[in-house]
């Protein structure tokens, strides 16, 4: 942890910060520029002396997460600055702001293309019509069935639905393994790795130790409406560590289909064609 470069932007902010924004009045007698240390413990639910050690540099131990979001929440730090927050602390940044209008927005105009929104963990958050249509996905009540590596090996249309089985679930366990690799005290990485990993077709390329990042990946699909050659390509939302993927036609016939699917033709987007 880079203690006095941490401790000399979070005392910078403090000192700079505007007290109407608090809605603390300034008083003649008021000799501290900006917030006291006192008003940003306060704010951020921490005893002083903790904050004044952080912000002093004497910390002399890790910094917790929960600690150093309450007080970048407490100086009303921005998304870059609560990054860079967590950087000087060695620690990854946590989700931040939510963009779900944005993201939803973005997924529409996708269309026909089937798109979805991943987040940090696998759960898939958000689906344009293309893509519930094509993998008849239905937003389950519980997080884990709405788990992108629970759903491909628990549902068994999906294993019929990829032509390239086999390459798919190489893909999936090893991205799964380097994202529990990151963090492996996630309750809820944990109950998808119990939940799948009796499966043969799971244990198989886990046994590998292969570990992948998110790339292009190539997909093959038996679809009602005929075979399908998508391209999926990951977007990267770096405020909140969710991925849009995009699924793009890789040939003139599966763009065909792809807009039948949706009805652009003028054909009935649930009818096989």
């Amino acid at each position: 942890m880079n203690e006095q470069v941490l401790g000399h932007f979070l005392r910078y902010k403090r000192t700079t910060a505007t007290l109407n924004d608090f809605d603390i009045t300034p008083t003649s007698r008021r000799r501290t520029p900006g917030l006291t240390r006192d008003e940003v413990a306060a704010l951020a639910h921490v005893s002083s002396d903790w904050y004044t050690r952080i912000e002093q540099g004497r910390a002399k131990s890790q910094v917790s997460r929960e600690v150093l979001l309450a007080l970048c929440q407490a100086l009303r730090l921005s998304n870059a600055e609560t990054h860079y927050v967590f950087h000087l602390a060695g620690q990854l940044p946590p989700a931040l702001a939510t963009t779900a209008k944005d993201l939803t927005d973005l997924l529409m105009a996708q269309l026909p293309r089937p798109a979805y929104v991943l987040g940090a963990h696998f759960q898939i958050e958000q689906t344009n019509p293309s893509y519930a249509r094509l993998y008849q996905f239905t937003p389950a009540v519980t997080a884990l069935e709405n788990n992108l590596i629970w759903r491909l090996f628990r549902q068994r249309a999906w294993r019929q639905l990829f032509q390239d089985w086999d390459q798919v679930v190489a893909t999936q366990v090893a991205r799964f393994r380097q994202v529990y690799s990151q963090d492996a005290a996630a309750v809820d990485l944990y109950q998808v790795f119990q939940a799948v990993q009796t499966d043969p077709a799971f244990q198989k390329p886990w046994q590998r130790l292969t570990v992948a990042d998110l790339t292009p990946q190539r997909l093959l699909l038996n679809s009602q409406w005929g075979n399908l050659y998508l391209v999926e390509t990951p977007l990267i939302v770096p405020t909140t560590q969710q991925v849009v993927m995009i699924q793009t036609p890789g040939d003139a016939a599966t763009a065909t289909r792809l807009a039948r699917i949706n009805g652009r033709d003028g054909a009935q987007s649930n009818r096989p064609s």
